[in-house]
């Protein structure tokens, strides 16, 4: 699992495993909420020896809000929770689209 986290598009595949077809439900819950928990210890590179790159977090920080919307309330939560996270770390400086993103949504 720890190799994984190192993986530069461990967070994408994790994200993209929550709308894949087929898969059970509760492997949908744990991944959100091992996305969460990345996001929680590894998104402030200065905090983490595992550095999530730059590229991978605005791809992350693009999808999230949308993804949010599809996926069942038991997952919302967990996302809920990384959403905040990453706001906490990113938003205004980084994460410009965020605010708009919610009043379209």
């Amino acid at each position: 699992m720890e190799q994984f986290k190192k993986s530069p598009s461990a967070a994408t595949s994790v994200l993209t495993l929550l709308t894949a077809d087929g898969q059970p439900p509760h492997l949908k819950q744990a991944a959100a909420v091992f996305f969460k928990n990345m996001c929680k210890r590894h998104w402030d590179a200065e905090a983490s020896e595992v550095t999530i790159g730059e590229d991978v977090k605005q791809q992350v920080r693009d999808n999230l809000l949308s993804l949010f919307l599809v996926v069942p309330e038991s997952i919302q939560a967990q996302l809920s929770e990384a959403i905040s996270i990453i706001a906490s770390h990113d938003f205004p400086e980084r994460w410009q689209a965020l605010l708009p993103a919610l009043v379209q949504q």
